[in-house]
């Protein structure tokens, strides 16, 4: 779950898509965790990567953190820096410097 700026609230999920596992949003109707929920149209992440969490950097960056690939002991973490805007969000570049080479 995750409260945008302007109230907006989305809820993150993970399924699977054309390229694999995907990472999704869900608007909340109401802005309750009871409302009807609506699929976002965009995917978050659509290659092969899943069960994302947000969280802000010490600075103050929203980044999404999943797991990628979707196959068993080749898993590993991976960062993007998000951004939001109007009560959405969008998937911004790979941040290398929280990935281990």
């Amino acid at each position: 779950m995750y409260r945008c700026q302007d109230g907006t609230l989305l809820m993150l999920w993970s399924s699977f898509g054309e390229e694999g596992y995907t990472e999704a949003i869900a608007k909340s109707g109401n802005g309750d965790i009871t409302g009807k929920w609506e699929q976002e149209p965009q995917l978050l992440f659509k290659k092969d990567g899943g069960h994302g969490m947000l969280f802000k950097t010490k600075e103050g960056a929203l980044m999404l953190s999943l797991h990628s690939p979707n196959e068993t002991l080749k898993e590993r973490p991976v960062f993007y820096k998000i951004q939001e805007e109007d009560g959405k969000l969008f998937k911004g570049e790979q941040d290398e410097q929280y990935t281990d080479n």
